[in-house]
C-alpha cells in the first residue's frame, strides 16, 4: 500500500526492521538533495536505524495490545486472566494438597471437657514431610468437634475425631474495611498461591471483630435473595482474585465501616503431595483451656489415606485459552458421559485418568446411577473423603434424581515373563545388560502406554517396542499371568463379583495363601467352573463349591461362608484376596474401571 500526494509519495508496506528502513531511504530519496546520496555510507544511516527501530517497535507493541485483546492470540496468563471475566470464567489457580486423618488424645477423667466433647479449631496445624523431604504444613480448615470417646483404663478416656480433611499450605487473612465515600471500592487478594476452594469470609459489624456473619460463596443465582450472605469471585486485570458482594438484591451489600475478614490458604500446589505421615502440631495454648484447666499431651494421627493427594498447580496458558471461550458450552448440566469427564477435569484436576458410565452397564444392573472412576496423578486410589466431595460437586450438575457413585479403579495386574533369544554376533552387550533393557522397555511401556482407563495391553505393540530398544533380538515371546485383588468380609454370606474382563485358562485359577484354622489353604478352580477351597495339596477342605467362574467372560463369583483369614488383612474384619490366572489370549483388554498395570517383570535371555 502507498499513500500518495502531488509531491511525494510515501510507501508503506510492511512493519519489518529492513522494510521499513527501505521505506524510509526511498522516501528520502524523492528529495532532489538526496537522489545520489549513500545512504549507507554515511552518519544519517544511524538515525535511520533509530527511526526504523522505534517504527517497527510501537508496531509491534500495537500489534502485541491487540493479540492480547483476544483468547485466541494472548500469550501472556494476566491478560487471559482479565478475560475470563467477560465470558464468565473463573481460572483454576493452585489447589491445596489435601489428607484424610483422624485425630486421637488420651486425657484423664478428671480433665475431660464439661461439654464432654472436644474441639479441634479452625487453623489447627499439622506437620508433614513430601516425596523430596520438604517440610510441608497443613490445617484444618473448619472446626471439628469430637464426640466419640471410650475408657480404655480406669480414670482415663481416648478422645477420637471423626475422618477430617487437612489442607496443604499457609493459612493468611486479609481484612478490608468498607468505605461507601469510595467509587467502586474493591477487595482484591493480591495472593498469586491462594486457593479459591479454602476461602472463607466473616463480615463483623466494625473494629471490634465480635459476632460476625459467616458469607459462602455464591454458587446459583435462582438460590439468592435480598437476606443472603454470599459473596462471589473474578479476577482482575492482574491476575489477582477479587470479592464481589450483592446490592441487597442477589445478596447482602456490607454497610459502611464493616469490616470483612477472609482467611485462606496459600498453597504450594503439587509439591505438597505424598506426605505418608502428618504429626499434629500442639499450640501453646491448649485446645480445651477455655473448658477446662487440664492438661494432655497424647496426640496420635492416623491418615485414613497412604498420602496426601489433591495439589495440582495452576492453570496453563493452554488450558485458560481453552476452557475461557468453551466452558459455556456445559450450560451448568451434567446430561452426558463427556459432560461429567469435563466438569471433573475442570473443577477437580488432580486426575491422571477418568472414566463415567451409566450404572445399566454394571454386571449387576444399577438403572438411575452415574458411575465415576478417578484414577489420581500421585496415588492409585482416592481417599474417602475425596470421593465424597466429587460426588457433592457432582450432584449439583447433574440430572435431579441421578445418584452419583464414586468407585476406585480396578487394577488388573499383569505380571510378564518375556523369553528372549538374541544374535551374540550382532551385539558387544552381556546377557545381564539385555536383561535389564528388556524388563526396562517393559517398565518404558507400562508408564507410557498403560495404567489409564480404555487402554488395553496389545502384546505386539509390546514386543515390537522391546525389540525397538536392542536391535540384536531375533526372537522374543512371553508368557503372562493377571490377577485382581479383592477385599472379602471373613465368615460371610456376600457374594463377591471379581471381573477380569478377559477370557480365561480352565485350572489357572488360584489365589494367594488363605489361613484355615491352622491349616494354609488357597483357592483354586476345577476347570469345569466351579471354584474350591483347598490346602497346600489340593486337597478340598469344604465339601461344596465355594464360588464359579465363567472362563470366557472372566467372571469370578466368590461366596466366603467360613472364618478364614488372609496374609493381608490385619483388621480382624476382612482381608485382601488376590486371585490369579492365566488369560487365554495374550492381549488384555479393559472396560469400564479396569486399568491394565505391568507389575512384575521377569526376563530369561538365550
Amino acid at each position: 500500500m502507498a499513500i500518495s500526494t502531488n509531491r511525494i509519495n510515501l510507501p508503506i508496506q510492511g512493519l519489518d526492521f529492513n522494510e521499513i528502513k527501505s521505506n524510509l531511504i526511498q522516501f528520502l530519496k524523492t528529495d532532489a538533495h538526496y537522489t545520489d546520496y549513500n545512504f549507507e555510507g554515511s552518519g544519517i544511516t544511524a538515525l535511520l536505524n533509530i527511526l526504523a527501530f522505534n517504527t517497527h517497535y510501537i508496531g509491534f507493541y500495537v500489534k502485541m495490545l491487540l493479540g492480547e485483546s483476544f483468547v485466541d492470540s494472548a500469550v501472556k496468563r494476566e491478560s487471559l486472566m482479565s478475560m475470563s471475566k467477560l465470558n464468565g470464567y473463573l481460572p483454576k489457580n493452585k489447589r491445596c494438597s489435601r489428607a484424610s486423618v483422624i485425630l486421637k488424645t488420651t486425657m484423664l477423667e478428671n480433665q475431660e471437657p464439661i461439654s464432654q466433647s472436644l474441639t479441634i479449631p479452625r487453623g489447627s496445624s499439622f506437620l508433614g514431610h513430601n516425596n523430596a523431604n520438604d517440610a510441608r504444613s497443613f490445617y484444618v480448615l473448619d472446626e471439628v468437634i469430637c464426640y466419640t470417646k471410650e475408657e480404655v483404663a480406669p480414670n482415663s478416656l481416648i478422645y477420637t475425631s471423626p475422618e477430617m480433611a487437612v489442607y496443604e499450605g499457609k493459612m493468611k487473612n486479609w481484612r478490608f474495611k468498607v468505605n461507601t465515600g469510595i467509587e467502586n471500592q474493591r477487595f482484591i487478594i493480591k495472593d498469586s498461591k491462594i486457593d479459591t476452594d479454602t476461602i472463607r469470609v466473616t463480615v463483623f459489624d466494625d473494629d471490634s471483630e465480635v459476632n460476625g456473619e459467616k458469607f459462602n460463596i455464591a454458587s446459583n443465582l435462582f438460590e439468592i435473595n435480598d437476606n443472603s450472605n454470599v459473596f462471589y469471585i473474578s479476577t482482575n486485570e492482574l491476575g489477582y482474585y477479587e470479592l464481589f458482594f450483592g446490592n441487597n438484591q442477589y445478596g447482602v451489600q456490607p454497610a459502611h465501616n464493616n469490616i470483612i475478614y477472609v482467611t485462606y490458604i496459600a498453597s504450594n500446589g503439587s509439591t505438597g503431595n505424598g506426605c505418608k505421615e502428618l504429626i499434629y502440631q500442639k499450640p501453646a495454648e491448649d485446645l480445651q483451656t477455655r473448658q477446662t484447666t487440664g492438661s494432655f499431651d497424647n496426640f496420635q494421627t492416623i491418615m485414613t489415606h497412604p498420602v496426601s493427594f489433591g495439589g495440582v498447580d495452576e492453570e496453563s496458558i493452554d488450558s485458560l485459552r481453552f476452557n475461557i471461550p468453551n466452558h459455556f458450552r456445559l450450560q451448568g448440566r451434567a446430561v452426558t458421559e463427556n459432560d461429567y469427564k469435563s466438569i471433573l477435569m475442570t473443577e477437580f484436576r488432580d486426575i491422571d485418568s477418568v472414566n463415567v458410565w451409566g450404572g445399566e452397564k454394571n454386571y449387576y444392573k444399577d438403572f438411575g446411577s452415574v458411575y465415576v472412576s478417578i484414577k489420581p496423578k500421585y496415588s492409585r486410589t482416592l481417599s474417602g473423603f475425596a470421593k465424597e466431595e466429587i460426588a457433592k460437586l457432582l450432584e449439583k450438575f447433574g440430572v435431579i434424581g441421578t445418584r452419583i457413585i464414586v468407585e476406585n479403579p480396578d487394577y488388573v495386574d499383569v505380571a510378564i515373563d518375556f523369553y528372549v533369544q538374541y544374535d551374540k554376533n550382532a551385539t558387544d552387550k552381556s546377557f545381564g545388560e539385555i536383561e535389564s533393557i528388556v524388563i526396562d522397555a517393559a517398565v518404558e511401556f507400562n508408564e507410557t502406554y498403560l495404567n489409564t482407563f480404555d487402554s488395553g495391553l496389545s502384546d505386539i505393540d509390546l514386543l515390537d517396542f522391546i525389540k525397538t530398544k536392542e536391535g540384536s533380538i531375533n526372537r522374543i515371546y512371553d508368557k503372562k499371568v493377571i490377577s485382581k485383588t479383592k477385599t472379602i468380609v471373613y465368615d460371610s454370606t456376600t457374594e463377591n463379583l471379581i471381573l477380569f474382563g478377559n477370557a480365561l485358562v480352565p485350572k489357572s485359577i488360584t489365589t494367594n495363601t488363605l489361613t484355615y484354622g491352622t491349616t494354609a489353604c488357597h483357592i483354586i478352580d476345577d476347570g469345569i467352573g466351579s471354584l474350591w477351597f483347598v490346602n497346600s495339596n489340593n486337597v478340598k477342605k469344604i465339601s461344596t463349591p465355594i464360588g464359579s467362574v465363567d472362563y470366557v467372560t472372566g467372571d469370578v463369583k466368590v461366596k466366603l461362608e467360613i472364618d478364614f483369614v488372609s496374609n493381608k488383612g490385619n483388621d480382624g474384619i476382612s482381608g485382601d484376596v488376590v486371585f490369579s490366572a492365566i488369560p487365554q489370549i495374550p492381549d488384555i483388554n479393559t472396560y469400564l474401571n479396569n486399568i491394565v498395570n505391568i507389575s512384575s517383570v521377569r526376563a530369561f535371555i538365550s
